[in-house]
């Protein structure tokens, strides 16, 4: 798979000559991992400097969706050798916990609304079409009838967040249950582009993102987390899943969000209980 640069960079060649596999001496896991976290975290860099460069309406979109899908193999490149470094640091017990392996990785270094996984967004309708398509030709019994099933949650599962995002009244009425509320679905968002890329490789199709994403739905302990990198990997991964669904579904929060903004005028006109 080949390593690409930013268009605007000039720089056609990718210099492998740090990589660990090109080493005289053999790296540990750890080495490893932070090593293929780095051109990660690169690659989403330059795809951000790139994509800036681009108007949604002036861009020639053909061209585009190749950028995006060149740097998207870029980045499945890196998270595969990142993934096995990884495994292999916790099976070594070089990285013990959740909060040593966000500190490690390292990842999150653009705008989650910047990088390659919310951009792929764009690739959606067609990656579902083909995975749909897979199913179809198995032959029908219980389990793909399940696997269709959640496929079709999609929708649903985004449109779910955007209510609870979007209910003002609620969250001026209740501030914590609209919270826990915007959580809940929004994690369950998170688990739905998490099983539709599990899906993918079970049916031998493209996965609709690179790597899967955390929910912020675990024990956590700040104590624990040294510069808050933990906490900071989850709002980054939820952030991002969040900006993918925006691509993909761009019209339906655009609307959803407007109206409810109107709603919210309009009750805080009329009633004196937000005061």
């Amino acid at each position: 798979m080949e390593k690409i640069i930013a268009p605007t960079d000039g720089n056609t060649e990718w210099d492998m000559s740090d990589a660990p596999e090109f080493r005289a001496e053999a790296p540990s896991a750890v080495e490893e991992v932070k090593f293929w976290s780095n051109e990660y975290n690169t690659a989403e860099a330059q795809f951000a400097k790139y994509a800036k460069t681009m108007s949604s309406s002036a861009r020639d979109e053909e061209g585009y969706r190749a950028t995006v899908a060149k740097y998207e193999n870029d980045i499945a490149y890196d998270w595969q050798r990142l993934d096995k470094a990884t495994n292999k640091a916790m099976t070594d017990r070089l990285i013990r916990s959740a909060y040593e392996l966000a500190d490690t990785q390292g990842l999150g270094i653009v705008a989650p609304a910047e990088t390659i996984e919310a951009a792929t967004g764009i690739f959606y309708d067609e990656r579902m079409s083909a995975l749909n398509q897979k199913i179809l030709a198995e032959e029908q019994n219980d389990t793909t009838t399940a696997d269709q099933s959640v496929l079709r949650q999609t929708w649903r599962k985004v449109m779910d967040y955007i209510e609870a995002s979007t209910d003002y009244d609620f969250l001026h009425r209740d501030y914590n249950s609209y919270q826990n509320a915007r959580r809940a679905c929004h994690n369950n968002m998170i688990r739905q582009l998490n099983d539709l890329n599990h899906l993918a490789e079970k049916y031998d199709t493209t996965r609709f993102t690179p790597r899967d994403f955390m929910t912020n739905d675990f024990d956590y302990d700040q104590r624990r987390d040294r510069g808050s990198k933990l906490n900071n990997r989850a709002n980054y991964d939820r952030e991002s899943v969040l900006a993918y669904f925006r691509t993909v579904f761009e019209k339906d929060f655009n609307k959803m969000e407007q109206k409810a903004a109107y709603t919210s005028r309009d009750l805080q006109a009329g009633m004196t209980y937000y005061d």
